[in-house]
């Protein structure tokens, strides 16, 4: 186990793992990807929609966004990935 500790990122890459599973269940939740393909698309019309935390949620999608689910504009609005549209 100590081993696996000194290996790159060890414990911490470990606890990460557990974040984008846990990220994808809260986004299901919510039903972000029906919201999202519906047309609702910037952080703020979506935490509206769902009735969420604005700041909250954009932690949420940039992470989705980072994970490969979701991809985000310039424009500051968001799509579904091949991948997000599962």
């Amino acid at each position: 186990m100590a081993e696996a500790a000194t290996e790159w990122g060890g414990g911490l890459w470990a606890a990460a793992d557990l974040v984008t599973p846990m990220a994808i269940r809260v986004a299901a939740t919510l039903r972000l990807a029906d919201h999202i393909a519906a047309g609702t698309q910037t952080a703020e019309a979506l935490a509206t929609a769902v009735d969420a935390d604005r700041d909250a949620l954009e932690r949420l999608l940039g992470h989705l966004v980072t994970a490969g689910v979701l991809t985000r504009a310039g424009t500051g609005s968001y799509s579904l990935t091949a991948l997000g549209g599962r």
